[in-house]
C-alpha cells in the first residue's frame, strides 16, 4: 500500500490549526469554498456532480482530527486521512498521514502532489490568514 506522510512547522497555535482543519469557513479557506463541515461529516464539492466525503472517526480538540473517505475516485475510497497537532516551540508542527492508499498508480502520484498544495495552503491560511483553496493552489 501507498502511504503519504508529511510533517511541517506552522506559525501558529494549535487551536487556530485545529480550526483550519475542522471548521467549514477554515476548510472553504484552505481546501475549496464548496465546502460542507458537519461534527460527523466532510464534504468538499469539486463540480461536475463530484465531491469528497470524508466522516470523522476521531478527533481530539485541538490535537487531532482523521476521517474515513467514503465517497471520491476509487482510489480514494477507503484510504484514511490523519493529521496530528504538536506544539513547536515557533508555533505548531503538524503532523499528516493519508493511509491505505492502493497500490502505486497515477492518481497516487497526483494525491501526493494535491496534499502538499493543500498543506501549503494550510500554511498560509493559518500564517497570513489567507489560503490557496483549490483551484488557485496551483498559483
Amino acid at each position: 500500500m501507498n502511504n503519504i506522510q508529511r510533517r511541517l512547522t506552522i506559525s501558529t497555535s494549535s487551536q487556530k490549526l485545529f480550526w483550519a482543519l475542522t471548521s467549514q469557513v477554515g476548510l472553504a479557506a484552505l481546501w475549496i469554498p464548496a465546502t460542507w463541515a458537519e461534527e460527523t461529516k466532510l464534504i468538499f464539492g469539486f463540480g461536475f456532480d463530484y465531491h469528497k466525503a470524508i466522516a470523522i472517526i476521531a478527533s481530539s480538540q485541538d490535537r487531532s482530527v482523521a476521517g474515513l473517505c467514503g465517497n471520491a475516485t476509487p482510489e480514494w475510497i477507503g484510504t484514511t486521512s490523519r493529521f496530528t497537532i504538536e506544539l513547536y516551540e515557533k508555533g505548531s508542527l503538524l503532523v499528516f498521514e493519508h493511509n491505505n492508499g492502493q497500490d502505486y498508480t497515477a492518481v497516487f502520484s497526483q494525491r501526493s502532489y494535491d496534499w502538499a498544495m493543500f498543506l501549503r495552503s494550510l500554511r498560509l491560511l493559518c500564517e497570513t490568514g489567507k489560503g490557496l483553496p483549490f483551484p488557485h493552489q496551483h498559483q
